[in-house]
């Protein structure tokens, strides 16, 4: 859906008109957000901003001491494998800017004071392609409302999908269960955060390539992993990846999230690794 959506903008006169406006200091939206991670709603949330200004400011916001408390998995994608997942997203598509802002204190500065973040920060570290302030602001959040309109009082104010009516999903329901919300997490997000599942033992190879194919998952060495993870082109669709070599292999990336012996009684079968791999994606 993605990929199409963005082959008719390029392909249209709307990209043209999008020149010329922007040659004229056309409309600059804002988009912000933690996309953690970046789901279908945010997907069509974005493709929306895009398709109603002249040029798109996202926002990726990291606090990593905050967030990483709300992500349930072991590998948390830190907000430039997230700003990576926009870039992925909005590749080959022209008046985008993908903006990663870190700050870890704000919360503790502004007493949680949304506004004072905004006023104090984003203020600071955005371009608005020249202009002191974006013309439009997309959320999907009522309560940042307020908030937006005292930090921007001119810009005009879009609330998106704010019932959920267009995809009935949101990132606190997926960070609760995301094996479970697998396809309404967006496909550029699977590589990296997929189960990462390294079988050690004497069978380890052949029962590996045996669990590629009974769960349709990539079977991948390290470099392999990094190059889908960094690609917006992967095919990868299953939510475990099968490792090849050790566990000391992967620390370069990020480690592997479930190390099976297969020379264990207990995970000793085909059977009984599926058991204890499916274990972990319930």
């Amino acid at each position: 859906m993605a990929v199409d959506f963005c082959r008719a903008f390029i392909d249209s006169s709307a990209m043209e008109a999008k020149e010329a406006k922007m040659a004229q200091r056309g409309q600059v939206g804002l988009f912000l957000g933690k996309f953690l991670p970046l789901h279908v709603g945010h997907v069509g949330a974005l493709f929306d901003a895009y398709a109603a200004c002249d040029h798109l400011i996202v926002v990726v916001d990291e606090n990593r001491t905050l967030h990483r408390e709300l992500w349930p998995l072991g590998r948390y994608p830190d907000g430039a494998q997230r700003a990576s997942w926009i870039r992925q997203l909005f590749e080959g598509l022209p008046h985008v800017t993908i903006t990663l802002l870190e700050d870890n204190n704000y919360y503790a500065d502004h007493d949680g004071d949304m506004s004072g973040f905004a006023r104090d920060i984003l203020s600071r570290e955005v371009d608005y392609c020249g202009k002191s302030a974006p013309d439009l602001i997309f959320f999907s959040e009522l309560h940042y409302k307020n908030v937006w309109h005292h930090m921007y009082p001119d810009a005009e104010l879009i609330v998106q999908d704010a019932k959920r009516e267009g995809f009935d999903i949101s990132g606190s329901q997926v960070r609760r269960s995301p094996y479970r919300h697998w396809q309404s997490i967006a496909p550029v997000v699977w590589p990296s955060i997929a189960l990462r599942v390294c079988l050690q033992g004497s069978k380890a190879l052949a029962y590996s390539q045996l669990l590629s194919r009974a769960y349709a998952a990539p079977l991948w060495s390290p470099s392999e992993a990094t190059a889908a993870i960094s690609s917006s082109s992967s095919e990868m669709q299953s939510r475990i990846i099968c490792c090849i070599g050790c566990p000391e292999d992967w620390e370069q990336v990020g480690g592997v999230d479930l190390v099976l012996s297969t020379d264990e009684p207990a995970t000793s079968t085909i059977l009984s690794l599926c058991r204890a791999i499916n274990a972990r994606l319930a």
